[in-house]
Formats: structure tokens, C-alpha cells, sequence
């Protein structure tokens, strides 16, 4: 290595010393400048790892099949099976299966592909972290079938949901429809209490989470990109609310 000096100092440093930063394990810069009491400033923070191993996340989203109940019906000249996951102590399924075949008959070619309906019991820390009225899952596969999926929750009604008081639009849309649908919003000061009335969760399920996951298949059918398909869902439960509400045989309520 070629090495120069600085004036008259005896210090001896690399001769591209502020040009070249990187140096073999063994060089001078090592040697003479390398400080093993400075501490990292990435210890003890997010990007050094901190909190990684605590950090409380839903760790699987898989449906365990074991203790399930499995039932297989027929709807529009296809067969649905349908998985019930047992309950935990408050909690219910508000809605049934004669309830959710007819808005699968109604949707009709939009449904084509669906093949389950899971009513899920969700997680301690599902119910925390990301509860939810409904889903979709576009593959799910029981017993050697495989196909789309329709998630419907269980839901503890004596529990009050809590929203903060800043709100987005899209939140402040929401709220607005969890009013309509027969629910009391009560503003407190820190946060909006919404009570869970049996038959205002059947309505926001019915009339519009099955919907709106039923709208979710058409844009995975469609190959409507995935940073899309959320407002496609929402479009399309509110363009077919007469469709899915309409009373007729065996329709489980009516809108």
C-alpha cells in the first residue's frame, strides 16, 4: 500500500485517505483509528432489529380443519361446501347458510368459482389487530377441492367497537353507514362508541360484506390489479344493493 505523510507529523495514513473509505482488515486505518468503544448508533433501534421478536402480528391466517363442521348444499346447480368453525364463549354467527345461498344464487356467473363459505371463529389477536366483518381469499383448498372462498366472522356483539375521533373520509363514509344500518354511535372524548346490535351485524354482512367479497371475486376473475380491487368491491356492492336486497323465495331479509 502506498503510504504518505502528513507535513512533518509522523502519523501515516493511506495516500487516498479521504477519496477511499474502504481498507483491508488489517490496514493502518484499522489499526490506528478504529475506536472499539464507540458504540453503533443502530443499537437499540427499529432498523438494528429492536422489537422485531415482540412485535404482536397475526401469525397465520390458515383455517385449521380439524373440529370443523363441513357441509356440503347446492346453489344455482353447484355445489358449496360450507365450514363452520366451533365459537368461543360470546361469541355468534348472525348470519346462516339459507341466508347466504340466495345472494350467491343472485350474483349468479359473478359467483362462478366460488366454492366455500367459512364462518371463522377469529383469534384473540385477529380480533385486535384486524377485525373484520368478512373476507375473500381468491385459493383455499379442503379435502382435494380447491376454489375461491367467502370468510364470514363470528362476532361477540357484547363487546362496543371504538373509533378514533380523526377519521378519514372513507372512515367517516363508513360510520356513517353503520348508522343507517340500526347501530348507536355515541362520541365520547376520545374516541366514537358503536354498540353491536344482533340485527344491524346481520344487515352490514348480508347487505353488504358478502357483496362486497362477492365483488372482490369479479376483480380477481377480472385481472383488475390488486391496488384496485379494493375500490372495484366497493363499487360493485354499491351498484348491485337492489340486486343482493331484493325479497323473493328463501331470501334470508330484506334490505
Amino acid at each position: 500500500m502506498a503510504l504518505e505523510v502528513v507535513g512533518s507529523s509522523p502519523i501515516i495514513r493511506p495516500r487516498n485517505y479521504f477519496k477511499k473509505r474502504r481498507y483491508c482488515r488489517f490496514s493502518f486505518y484499522n489499526l490506528f483509528m478504529f475506536n472499539p468503544i464507540r458504540r453503533n448508533r443502530n443499537i437499540g433501534r427499529k432498523g438494528f432489529g429492536r422489537g422485531k421478536d415482540n412485535k404482536m402480528v397475526v401469525p397465520d391466517d390458515r383455517i385449521p380443519v380439524s373440529n370443523v363442521d363441513v357441509q356440503v348444499v347446492t346453489v344455482d346447480g353447484r355445489s358449496l361446501t360450507v365450514i363452520k368453525q366451533p365459537l368461543l364463549p360470546g361469541f355468534q354467527y348472525y348470519v346462516r347458510t339459507d341466508e347466504v345461498a340466495p345472494l350467491l344464487e343472485r350474483a349468479g356467473e359473478d359467483a362462478a368459482g366460488i366454492e366455500f363459505v367459512i364462518f371463522r371463529q377469529p383469534t384473540k389477536k385477529r380480533e385486535q389487530l384486524l377485525p373484520v366483518w368478512a373476507a375473500y381469499w381468491p385459493k383455499f383448498e379442503f379435502r382435494g377441492r380447491a376454489g375461491a372462498a367467502i370468510i364470514i366472522s363470528a362476532i361477540n356483539a357484547s363487546k362496543t367497537l371504538k373509533w378514533p375521533l380523526s377519521l378519514t373520509p372513507e372512515d367517516e363514509r363508513e360510520l356513517h353507514e353503520l348508522k343507517a344500518e340500526g347501530r348507536k354511535v355515541m362520541k365520547h372524548d376520545r374516541y366514537y362508541g358503536i354498540s353491536m346490535a344482533s340485527e344491524a351485524i346481520k344487515r352490514t354482512q348480508l347487505g353488504r360484506s358478502i357483496p362486497h367479497e362477492i365483488g372482490h371475486h369479479v376483480a380477481a376473475a377480472s385481472n383488475i390489479a390488486h391496488q384496485n380491487s379494493e375500490e372495484f368491491a366497493v363499487a360493485y356492492a354499491r351498484k348491485n344493493k337492489e340486486r343482493y336486497s331484493m325479497s323473493g323465495r328463501n331470501a334470508g331479509w330484506r334490505l
